[in-house]
């Protein structure tokens, strides 16, 4: 819990640590949160909200995709990460262009 701890700080949010530590989030988690999610857990502001979504989404490839028997997409396909990315990214644009 330690990383996401130094995560929120270098993101300026460290009053949230707590917050996730309480929740168990650890980065495995913290790829599939939504806005809801976030705010579910406390994070109130939704700036906050959406600066923690723009950076989850930043972090793409960099969290380690969780080990399993999850398949690996055909070629050509996203994987499940891409995906949440690309919707996170969506999700941010929204209020920009009016939905």
């Amino acid at each position: 819990m330690q990383q996401i701890a130094d995560w929120l700080g270098k993101l300026g949010l460290g009053q949230y640590a707590q917050r996730f530590a309480e929740n168990d989030i650890d980065f495995d988690i913290l790829r599939g949160l939504t806005d809801q999610d976030l705010e579910k857990i406390g994070v109130m502001s939704l700036g906050h909200r959406r600066k923690m979504l723009r950076a989850i989404a930043e972090l793409g490839e960099a969290i380690p995709a969780p080990t399993g028997s999850a398949t690996k997409p055909e070629r050509g396909q996203p994987d499940e990460a891409e995906r949440r990315a690309v919707l996170t990214r969506l999700r941010s644009l929204l209020p920009v262009i009016g939905l």
